[in-house]
């Protein structure tokens, strides 16, 4: 299940930039990638079950599969590499986040942040 929240979020930002989007960015496409401010996707029920690695950190490749084309299509979209930050609690899940990234050529070479 995808969920876009930008319309259900209050966001408390300075007002010179409350309103700016991905978007209005001059590198950057609108499309439907750059239209949200947050994603936030439900794998619950998708079969994506998490693991844990010898030090008994947490890994779901699904998940991990998932933000990594999500960033792949930032950068189709024409957000630098550099702008772009995944988030995750979990030392297994960022190991695997690189190994991904460096199986993406736009992403490769870029300081995509994991």
């Amino acid at each position: 299940m995808l969920m876009l929240f930008s319309s259900l979020l209050q966001i408390k930002a300075h007002p010179s930039v409350a309103a700016h989007m991905l978007y209005d960015l001059d590198s950057v496409n609108k499309t439907p990638t750059t239209e949200s401010t947050l994603l936030i996707i439900d794998i619950a029920g998708c079969d994506m079950e998490e693991k844990k690695d010898e030090e008994d950190s947490t890994l779901n490749e699904g998940e991990a599969e998932i933000s990594i084309a999500h960033a792949r299509r930032l950068v189709q979209s024409g957000v630098q590499a550099s702008d772009i930050g995944i988030i995750t609690p979990y030392a297994a899940q960022v190991v695997f986040l690189k190994m991904l990234k460096c199986n993406h050529d736009k992403l490769k070479y870029g300081d995509l942040y994991c």
